[in-house]
């Protein structure tokens, strides 16, 4: 950032024919430092090239338009979910009940990303996020196994795996929260956790009813195949009644950030390692527009407009956070 600590505009282009709605990093040991993913409105997923060492200049890598329905997220997987770093995943959950999986065969030419999988949830609802699990092993039983966790216009969240090297996901786990009595509510965001130091596997699920279920995974769940339901360990309130719109968790696994409709931000820990009783951290209101953040990371911000916006500068936290 500059000197006085704020957000620097790097570059900002025309990237769809309706509002962005996400953005994603592709993995940067298999694609190289300067490799993003957007979707919107228009129904396209749009992957990008970075094409100066300031990041002023990008290209289009490729288009695609697979979707009936306006695509509400991507997600790139961790290019060892693929096997050693030889394939790249991108994952995109569409308005239309489909979550798409490519797959960039060959990173010499990431002009082709075919069409790997298609695969709706029971029931099949419109989806909103998804998320891969960040760990190289899945499980002991199942080394390599990838997964992700998808959710959309309904109240549960659905875990899927593939063994290594194949595209054939099964439904894992569906994550419900403890007492739902209104059909119409739905899951905004998911985040998984990174599993350092930690035997299980930790997801996170925002709700429009401004509640955050915390779920804890076997990693056995993922082997053999079968589809388990789930109740989560933790349920974070704090938000309500505003809906929680987006979660994420720092680097280590150990803290979880959540924001609401109103833009208020809260962090999160656990009391102790049973997972069942977290303490809110940290709460920042409501952005000012005319404070500049302070710090030094760099951030990619979705805008409702047509354009993809690249800035560097600071998060008020000091502590990183996966995206």
């Amino acid at each position: 950032g500059g000197g006085g600590g704020g957000w620097n505009l790097l570059a900002s282009w025309f990237a769809h024919e309706g509002a962005v709605l996400r953005v994603a990093w592709a993995p940067p040991h298999a694609c190289g430092l300067g490799v993003i993913a957007t979707c919107g409105a228009d129904r396209k997923v749009c992957v990008w090239e970075q094409m100066s060492s300031r990041g002023s200049q990008w290209q289009s890598l490729a288009k695609l338009v697979d979707a009936r329905d306006e695509v509400r997220a991507v997600a790139f997987a961790p290019s060892a979910a693929g096997g050693a770093g030889v394939r790249v995943l991108l994952a995109a959950a569409a308005a239309d009940g489909v979550l798409r999986v490519y797959e960039a065969r060959d990173l010499s030419n990431l002009h082709q990303w075919p069409l790997v999988h298609e695969l709706s949830t029971p029931p099949a609802v419109p989806l909103r996020c998804v998320h891969w699990c960040p760990a190289a092993h899945l499980a002991l039983r199942a080394p390599s196994t990838s997964a992700f966790v998808v959710g959309g216009d309904c109240p549960t969240a659905f875990v899927y795996a593939a063994p290594p090297n194949t595209s054939r996901w099964h439904l894992a786990a569906a994550l419900q929260p403890s007492s739902i009595e209104n059909d119409a509510v739905v899951v905004n965001d998911v985040a998984w956790a990174p599993t350092i130091g930690r035997g299980s596997h930790i997801i996170a699920v925002a709700l429009s009813t401004g509640t955050i279920c915390v779920f804890e995974i076997d990693p056995e769940l993922f082997w053999p195949a079968r589809a388990v339901e789930l109740q989560p360990c933790a349920t974070l309130t704090a938000h309500m009644p505003h809906a929680a719109q987006r979660v994420a968790w720092n680097l280590a696994g150990s803290m979880l950030a959540s924001s609401d409709s109103t833009g208020t931000m809260r962090l999160w820990t656990p009391q102790d390692e049973s997972l069942t009783s977290w303490t809110c951290a940290g709460h920042v209101p409501p952005p000012n527009k005319d404070t500049p953040a302070t710090g030094g990371r760099s951030s990619v911000v979705v805008s409702p407009s047509r354009s993809a916006r690249l800035h560097t500068g600071g998060l008020s936290s000091a502590t990183p956070f996966a995206s």
